[in-house]
């Protein structure tokens, strides 16, 4: 059995030239607002995405992928900056 969920990510650099790092996954967007509002104030600046996210009911909880097949070109969305 597929399980499937929406879940938003704060990703955040301070240099440009470095890859984004990922929070920990929001399960709504007002809590990840307040993730990127305390990372702002530490002087980093990115974005809030949502995402579709999908795994086998026997994997643990690091087994989460991109649901692409379902979700198709909104499986992940940016919602908002900072």
């Amino acid at each position: 059995m597929i399980i499937t969920r929406i879940v938003y990510y704060c990703t955040y650099t301070r240099n440009p030239d470095e890859v984004p790092r990922f929070s920990a996954p929001f399960t709504t967007a007002h809590e990840a607002r307040g993730e990127a509002k305390l990372l702002a104030g530490a002087s980093y600046w990115g974005a809030i995405e949502k995402h579709y996210e999908f795994k086998q009911d026997d994997v643990n909880d690091d087994g989460w992928h991109v649901d692409w097949e379902r979700a198709g070109e909104t499986a992940i969305e940016i919602i908002d900056s900072f």
